[in-house]
Protein backbone atom coordinates (compact mmCIF):
# COMPACT_ATOMS: atom_id res chain seq x y z
CA UNK A 1 0.00 0.00 0.00
CA UNK A 2 2.94 2.25 -0.77
CA UNK A 3 1.82 6.34 -0.57
CA UNK A 4 -1.41 4.95 0.94
CA UNK A 5 -0.29 5.02 4.60
CA UNK A 6 -2.29 8.32 5.22
CA UNK A 7 -5.51 7.19 3.89
CA UNK A 8 -5.19 4.04 5.94
CA UNK A 9 -4.46 5.93 9.01
CA UNK A 10 -7.70 7.83 8.53
CA UNK A 11 -9.68 4.86 8.01
CA UNK A 12 -8.83 3.55 11.11
CA UNK A 13 -9.79 6.94 13.13
CA UNK A 14 -13.14 5.42 12.70
CA UNK A 15 -12.19 3.23 15.82
CA UNK A 16 -9.12 5.58 17.51
CA UNK A 17 -9.17 9.11 16.86
CA UNK A 18 -6.15 9.80 18.74
CA UNK A 19 -4.01 7.66 15.61
CA UNK A 20 -1.11 10.21 14.46
CA UNK A 21 0.14 8.23 12.06
CA UNK A 22 1.30 4.49 11.26
CA UNK A 23 4.88 2.76 10.23
CA UNK A 24 6.64 -0.31 10.16
CA UNK A 25 9.17 -1.19 11.93
CA UNK A 26 11.46 -4.17 11.39
CA UNK A 27 11.82 -6.90 13.73
CA UNK A 28 14.37 -9.28 12.49
CA UNK A 29 12.68 -11.34 9.87
CA UNK A 30 9.01 -9.40 10.61
CA UNK A 31 7.63 -6.09 10.29
CA UNK A 32 4.77 -5.14 12.90
CA UNK A 33 2.63 -2.12 11.80
CA UNK A 34 3.07 0.55 15.20
CA UNK A 35 0.96 3.66 15.46
CA UNK A 36 1.77 7.21 17.09
CA UNK A 37 -1.45 8.31 19.25
CA UNK A 38 0.60 10.68 21.30
CA UNK A 39 2.60 8.55 23.82
CA UNK A 40 5.66 10.22 22.27
CA UNK A 41 6.40 6.39 20.87
CA UNK A 42 4.55 4.21 18.72
CA UNK A 43 2.68 1.51 19.71
CA UNK A 44 2.08 -2.14 18.05
CA UNK A 45 -1.42 -1.41 15.95
CA UNK A 46 -2.84 -4.83 17.65
CA UNK A 47 -2.43 -2.75 21.14
CA UNK A 48 -5.14 -0.96 20.46
CA UNK A 49 -7.83 -3.82 20.21
CA UNK A 50 -10.08 -5.71 18.03
CA UNK A 51 -11.74 -2.82 16.70
CA UNK A 52 -9.17 -1.46 15.11
CA UNK A 53 -7.48 -4.81 14.68
CA UNK A 54 -10.41 -5.67 12.23
CA UNK A 55 -10.85 -2.54 10.60
CA UNK A 56 -7.10 -2.92 9.42
CA UNK A 57 -7.88 -6.43 8.27
CA UNK A 58 -10.80 -5.11 6.29
CA UNK A 59 -8.84 -2.03 4.76
CA UNK A 60 -6.17 -4.35 3.54
CA UNK A 61 -7.85 -6.70 2.16
CA UNK A 62 -9.52 -3.91 0.15
CA UNK A 63 -6.36 -2.65 -0.79
CA UNK A 64 -4.67 -5.61 -1.69
CA UNK A 65 -7.85 -7.15 -3.83
CA UNK A 66 -8.17 -3.81 -5.96
CA UNK A 67 -10.33 -3.72 -9.05
CA UNK A 68 -11.90 -7.36 -7.22
CA UNK A 69 -13.81 -8.73 -4.56
CA UNK A 70 -13.59 -8.56 -1.31
CA UNK A 71 -15.59 -11.01 1.43
CA UNK A 72 -15.96 -9.90 4.96
CA UNK A 73 -17.72 -12.40 7.01
CA UNK A 74 -19.74 -11.22 9.77
CA UNK A 75 -18.67 -7.96 9.00
CA UNK A 76 -19.50 -6.13 12.50
CA UNK A 77 -16.82 -8.58 14.72
CA UNK A 78 -15.04 -6.90 16.99
CA UNK A 79 -17.00 -3.14 16.51
CA UNK A 80 -18.74 -1.57 19.12
CA UNK A 81 -22.07 -0.62 17.73
CA UNK A 82 -21.52 2.89 17.95
CA UNK A 83 -19.02 2.71 14.91
CA UNK A 84 -21.15 1.03 12.45
CA UNK A 85 -22.72 3.58 10.34
CA UNK A 86 -19.01 5.37 10.44
CA UNK A 87 -17.43 1.86 9.44
CA UNK A 88 -20.09 1.95 6.12
CA UNK A 89 -19.66 4.91 5.13
CA UNK A 90 -15.83 4.05 5.26
CA UNK A 91 -16.38 0.87 3.55
CA UNK A 92 -17.80 2.23 0.72
CA UNK A 93 -15.67 4.84 0.26
CA UNK A 94 -13.08 2.64 0.43
CA UNK A 95 -14.53 0.37 -2.29
CA UNK A 96 -14.96 2.95 -4.38
CA UNK A 97 -11.20 3.76 -3.65
CA UNK A 98 -9.50 0.79 -4.49
CA UNK A 99 -12.45 -0.05 -6.94
CA UNK A 100 -13.59 -3.32 -5.48
CA UNK A 101 -16.36 -4.84 -4.90
CA UNK A 102 -17.87 -5.86 -1.09
CA UNK A 103 -19.55 -9.10 -0.24
CA UNK A 104 -20.37 -8.84 3.71
CA UNK A 105 -22.12 -10.87 6.29
CA UNK A 106 -24.17 -10.49 9.19
CA UNK A 107 -27.05 -11.71 11.42
CA UNK A 108 -27.41 -8.41 12.98
CA UNK A 109 -30.39 -6.17 12.65
CA UNK A 110 -28.24 -3.64 14.63
CA UNK A 111 -26.08 -4.12 11.28
CA UNK A 112 -28.85 -3.54 8.40
CA UNK A 113 -29.82 -0.38 11.13
CA UNK A 114 -25.96 1.32 10.36
CA UNK A 115 -25.98 0.45 6.78
CA UNK A 116 -29.36 1.89 6.23
CA UNK A 117 -27.60 5.53 7.94
CA UNK A 118 -24.46 5.02 6.99
CA UNK A 119 -25.24 4.21 3.15
CA UNK A 120 -27.63 6.96 3.02
CA UNK A 121 -25.73 8.78 0.02
CA UNK A 122 -25.58 5.84 -2.05
CA UNK A 123 -26.87 5.30 -5.32
CA UNK A 124 -28.89 2.33 -5.86
CA UNK A 125 -26.28 0.44 -8.11
CA UNK A 126 -24.26 0.88 -5.74
CA UNK A 127 -25.81 -1.64 -2.96
CA UNK A 128 -27.98 -4.45 -2.41
CA UNK A 129 -28.83 -7.26 0.22
CA UNK A 130 -29.50 -10.51 -0.36
CA UNK A 131 -31.79 -12.30 2.42
CA UNK A 132 -31.75 -16.17 2.00
CA UNK A 133 -34.90 -17.59 2.38
CA UNK A 134 -36.08 -21.15 1.83
CA UNK A 135 -38.66 -22.02 -1.24
CA UNK A 136 -40.29 -26.00 -1.58
CA UNK A 137 -37.18 -26.89 0.69
CA UNK A 138 -34.36 -25.24 -1.49
CA UNK A 139 -32.71 -22.42 -0.28
CA UNK A 140 -32.97 -18.86 -2.83
CA UNK A 141 -31.72 -15.38 -2.79
CA UNK A 142 -34.19 -12.30 -2.41
CA UNK A 143 -32.96 -9.09 -3.40
CA UNK A 144 -33.95 -6.14 -1.46
CA UNK A 145 -32.62 -2.48 -2.72
CA UNK A 146 -31.23 -0.04 -0.69
CA UNK A 147 -34.53 1.49 -0.72
CA UNK A 148 -36.77 -1.77 0.14
CA UNK A 149 -34.46 -2.77 2.82
CA UNK A 150 -34.61 1.35 4.09
CA UNK A 151 -38.45 0.51 4.15
CA UNK A 152 -38.41 -2.62 5.91
CA UNK A 153 -35.99 -1.05 8.49
CA UNK A 154 -37.97 1.78 9.08
CA UNK A 155 -41.07 -0.82 9.78
CA UNK A 156 -39.05 -2.98 12.07
CA UNK A 157 -39.73 -5.84 9.43
CA UNK A 158 -37.51 -9.03 9.94
CA UNK A 159 -35.56 -8.89 6.92
CA UNK A 160 -32.71 -11.02 8.30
Amino acid sequence: MAGETEYLTDFLKIIDSRIVSLSSISMGDLSLLHADIGLGRKIPVNFLGDGTMRLLEIILAMAHARHGVVLIDEIDSGLHHSVLPAMWTRVAAAADHFDCQIIATTHSYGVLQAAKEGLSGLTEPDFAYFRLDEDNGGIVPVRYSFAMLATALENWWEVR
